[in-house]
């Protein structure tokens, strides 16, 4: 049973010990599941004990004794005293999405404005309106009730999500707003809380749903040191304000950026009139990817050690997949530049103007050069044609590379910029994309053992490229189709 069936937990002022399910349905079983996977006591309906938690699909079941009840898909009517929270859900009950109070702090506004602003036409007329009546005290009445959870407390005063009240120590103030996003993806995916104060996003709480998972948060920390470590990278990453851990969840604080996630900007300019003005910003990105490899340079010596790791670790994998077993070996010398490793369009965001780059858990340097801008390009170039399927995302950025996509000539040009800025051997091109494709191809199965038997999310169209870049003559070690453009525009 995956965690992600008990997320509804972090919306809780404290930590619970033991749940009472009441009523029926699969979206309650697969919480309560949830719940024992998360290694809270679920009582049984023969216990006598009072729960720290009642948790119920019917506002009736507030008359079930417990310190905290939260109530999913019904409206609370009466008030018994103590504190109430209505809040927006979005998604299932088992698996949220998203979750915004409804407590007039600003939050849904921010919401409505911001998060939910890229979605289709009618949509962006929906929130518009909601956000006009936001805060608005009878609103969570003219919600449909499946979109509702409610909070209901015996306390005196209003208390934040335990994960918010730690963080305090981080020096995030008492009185801010709030949405938890918790994401489509697997267990080991963070989540975040967003917090806002005057109605601004000024802090990112990252929080892990598996106890004792601290990897991550060392890595980020470690990466976003790095970053500070450039003018060129510090300009478009986070600050780390601190790390903490919370009833044994690692928690970490960073400056909030401004903006949306470029993966839904560009699908918002996807297939209409406007792609051709998102594309500047696309290329804007990757000028500065050609900067921090410029800047960050070091001899090709110090890639000694990712040499070896790739020709121990990497290119075993994909011997049987038609890898050269010389490909390392023969890799001509090239510097080592400081890489972000996971440069994809939803570890950036922008509200136009501004860049930043985010989770830089996965940064090192001295790393391979090409590899960021090939990731970048090869996700945001192909997310411009509108797809979201992840097979036609895989097939246009075969495309893409191949040059049979209206955007070749554009990846190709980048490619050349970067290998002149550089000073890279043209004839190291082809071996570097090769192992590009090969080592982000690896990341699913690292990622299902580190799950340790729970499922894992669908892996992106990027980790998906290796087999068929080594199989396709325009593609794999010599990257013919780069090539002979190269050679096409030095003939010129």
């Amino acid at each position: 049973m995956t965690l992600r069936a008990a997320d509804l937990r972090f919306i809780l002022p404290t930590l619970v010990d033991t749940v009472r399910v009441v009523g029926n349905g699969d979206e309650l079983t697969a919480l309560g599941a949830g719940m024992e996977a998360a290694g809270i006591q679920v009582l049984t309906p023969a216990s006598s004990a009072q729960a720290d938690l009642v948790v119920s699909n019917h506002a009736r079941a507030l008359d079930v004794p417990a310190h905290t009840h939260l109530i999913v898909g019904d409206r609370v009517t009466r008030r018994h005293g103590g504190q109430v929270q209505p809040l927006l859900l979005r998604g299932g009950v088992a698996r949220p999405a998203v979750i915004v109070p409804l407590d007039g702090s600003g939050s849904l506004r921010w919401h409505l404005r911001h998060t939910g602003a890229l979605g289709r036409p009618r949509v962006r007329v929906r929130n518009t309106a909601l956000s006009v009546v936001a805060g608005f005290e009878g609103l969570p009445h003219l919600l449909p009730s499946r979109a509702l959870a409610t909070v209901v407390t015996s306390a005196k005063r209003p208390a934040p999500p335990m994960v918010l009240a730690a963080a305090r120590e981080l020096g995030l103030p008492a009185d801010v707003g709030w949405v938890l996003a918790l994401g489509n993806g697997d267990d080991l995916q963070r989540a975040v809380f967003h917090v806002s104060c005057g109605g601004i996003r000024r802090w990112a709480v990252k929080f892990s749903r598996v106890p004792g998972h601290e990897a991550p948060f060392r890595r980020d920390a470690e990466g976003l040191a790095l970053a500070q470590s450039f003018p060129v990278t510090a300009a478009r990453a986070p600050r780390l304000l601190g790390r903490l851990t919370v009833s044994g969840l690692p928690l970490s604080v960073e400056s909030a950026a401004p903006g949306h996630p470029l993966v839904d900007w560009l699908g918002r300019h996807g297939r209409s009139s406007s792609s051709t003005s998102a594309l500047p910003l696309v290329e804007e990105l990757a000028g500065w990817v050609v900067d921090v490899g410029v800047q960050t340079a070091e001899p090709a010596a110090s890639l000694e050690p990712e040499r070896t790791r790739l020709a121990q670790e990497v290119l075993p994998a994909w011997r049987q997949a038609g890898a050269p077993s010389d490909l390392v070996q023969a890799l001509p010398a090239v510097p080592g530049v400081l890489a972000h490793h996971d440069l994809g369009t939803w570890n950036i965001l922008t509200d136009g103007s501004t860049i930043t780059a985010v989770d830089w858990e996965s940064a090192r340097r001295p790393a391979m050069p090409l590899w960021d801008l090939l990731y970048l390009l090869g996700d945001a170039l192909v997310r411009l044609d509108g797809e979201t399927d992840r097979d036609l995302l895989t097939d246009h950025a075969l495309a893409l590379f191949r040059g049979e996509h209206p955007r070749s000539a554009v990846l190709f040009g980048w490619v050349g910029r970067a290998v002149e800025a550089l000073g890279l051997p043209p004839e190291a091109v082809g071996p570097l994309a090769t192992l590009c494709w090969m080592h982000h191809g690896l990341s699913a199965a690292a990622r299902e053992r580190d799950l340790v038997g729970a499922e894992p999310a669908p892996t992106s169209h990027l980790a998906r490229l290796a087999p068929s870049w080594l199989s396709d003559p325009a593609l794999g070690p010599t990257w013919e189709a780069w090539s002979a453009w190269s050679r096409s525009t030095t003939s010129r």
